[in-house]
């Protein structure tokens, strides 16, 4: 009886200690969040403003949500981007494979999505989901 005690004490705390770990799905949509807190909106570039992150663990796909406004955001851009939406999701698929921050995400086989609105009109202009196939 004086062993049982100990070895149940053990089990108890190591499945106390391994209740309170995160896993990279929980942790991803809690940073996610706190990026969005912390830093949002963020200036990306002229006129192109990061508004949220976001992370849904049932698609696990990290969203980026994005509003043009200025020179990005008159009829004549909202129709080149409307034109050539295989031009951007090449470009946002190079800038994924280059970018060393999401090293960790991307060997997780973690989908990215990016939504881009309108200031002006508040319709999105543009939206595109890049899985592991694609930046790969």
């Amino acid at each position: 009886m004086k062993l049982y005690f100990p070895i149940l004490s053990l089990f108890i705390i190591s499945c106390a200690l391994n209740a309170c770990q995160e896993n990279f799905d929980t942790r991803l949509k809690r940073e996610a969040r706190d990026y969005t807190l912390k830093h949002c909106p963020q200036n990306i570039e002229e006129n192109n403003v990061l508004d949220s992150t976001t992370y849904d663990i049932a698609t696990r796909t990290y969203h980026r949500w994005f509003t043009l406004s200025g020179l990005l955001d008159t009829p004549e851009s909202a129709a080149a981007i409307q034109n050539y939406p295989e031009d951007l999701k090449r470009r946002l698929t190079i800038e994924l494979k280059n970018a060393p921050d999401w090293k960790e995400c991307k060997e997780q086989g973690i989908n990215f999505a990016y939504t881009y609105r309108s200031a002006r009109t508040g319709k999105t202009l543009f939206n595109v989901r890049l899985s592991k196939n694609d930046y790969q």
